[in-house]
């Protein structure tokens, strides 16, 4: 196998496993809009879901960078070949 093919390999795979990871991280992520009009009542649901949302940043993160990283791999992979 190629340099080019496995770098190939390598990035096809770090994009899929970043696309999960940010797709697995932000798709849940709740609003706090509709909850802000009554804050006195319900400031400890605020709290839970910042909290929650807060838990998925980094996650976020880590699926980005592995995207950008496939994205870069798979631009050296085309300029091998």
């Amino acid at each position: 196998m190629r340099t080019a093919q496995a770098l190939g390999l390598i990035s096809a795979a770090l994009g899929a496993g970043g696309t999960l990871i940010l797709y697995l991280s932000s798709y849940a992520k709740e609003s706090i809009g509709a909850v802000g009009m009554f804050a006195e009542a319900v400031l400890p649901e605020i709290e839970r879901i910042k909290g929650e949302n807060e838990k998925r940043v980094p996650w976020q993160r880590v699926g980005l960078a592995l995207l950008g990283a496939s994205f870069l791999l798979q631009g050296i992979a085309a300029w091998l070949t």
